[in-house]
């Protein structure tokens, strides 16, 4: 009887693609949490907690600061954020964002240390999209949209992104919470982590 054959079937394996600019994440709020840190950010403010930002160089017209509530999903999103740059990212910090008529986020690169940012929108009255806005490594502006729960992942230290002015009525706003995460090996927390030791 012939001797049967033995086949080796090698399994390439799949590499999985790593962001290395910025990524539409797709919707990863619910309308509940939504609410829930909207509420928040706009207490806060009626509290005079969150304030107008006053650097006219990036904002105009917006009210910034951090409600409490925005550290609890930077926990729950450090894991996924990890998984997708393939790198352990720490907690740099969160930001809050109210968008007003009239606000403008004029085109910047985040501080050094922001290595990677979830912007997502917890709360819009509008019913169009205002998408944040990005300029790539091959000089291409992509633009990724503003709406209820949806996020994006960038790369704000990198590249410059903006948003056009907003035009609504006066009544409306746009809230978005913005949750940045640093590379482990970047120089820039050695730096900050000795000043702030120092002080």
């Amino acid at each position: 009887m012939a001797k049967s054959k033995k086949t080796t079937k090698k399994v390439k394996k799949v590499k999985k693609e790593l962001v290395t600019e910025y990524l539409d994440m797709g919707v990863i709020m619910t309308p509940e949490e939504c609410k829930a840190v909207s509420d928040e950010i706009l207490e806060y403010r009626d509290l005079g907690i969150i304030n107008m930002e006053s650097d006219a160089r990036y904002y105009k017209g917006s009210h910034g600061g951090i409600a409490p509530i925005s550290y609890d999903f930077m926990g729950r999103f450090l894991p996924l954020v990890r998984e997708l740059v393939g790198k352990k990212v720490v907690f740099a910090n969160p930001f809050c964002r109210i968008y007003n008529n009239g606000s403008t986020l004029n085109p910047h690169t985040d501080r050094d240390v922001l290595d990677w940012t979830i912007s997502v929108c917890v709360k819009t009255d509008l019913n169009w999209d205002w998408p944040l806005k990005m300029k790539t490594s091959d000089k291409k502006v992509v633009s990724v949209p503003t709406r209820l729960g949806h996020a994006s992942l960038v790369r704000g230290n990198v590249y410059t992104h903006w948003r056009e002015p907003l035009v609504c009525e006066d009544h409306e706003n746009v809230i978005c919470m913005f949750l940045h995460y640093t590379n482990p090996d970047n120089p820039a927390l050695t730096q900050e982590i000795t000043a702030t030791t120092e002080e």
